[in-house]
């Protein structure tokens, strides 16, 4: 799952294919291109969960993995998504 953080309104936004989403405030938000790609606008951190460690995570009780991008993107953009690798539990 990759979601923007808006640094204006602290609101998080989770990004779905081929439709543009926004924040509360309407600065900050992004939609997948790919799964890889996503286009991101606004003042916003990027950041994202695995998927498949939060299904583990639900079915053992363990904790999951999350993973940020970088630091705030203060401008339109294009982020190429990687999954952080599986953690063995």
């Amino acid at each position: 799952m990759k979601l923007v953080w808006c640094t204006q309104c602290k609101d998080v936004v989770n990004l779905i294919p081929d439709k543009w989403r926004r924040c509360d405030c309407g600065e900050a938000g992004g939609r997948y291109i790919t799964n890889e790609v996503a286009e991101i606008f606004g003042p916003c951190v990027p950041f994202g969960i695995s998927n498949a460690s939060f299904v583990q995570a639900l079915h053992y009780r363990v904790v999951f993995a999350g993973f940020v991008y970088g630091e705030e993107v203060p401008h339109n953009g294009t982020i190429h998504w990687v999954d952080p690798p599986l953690q063995e539990v």
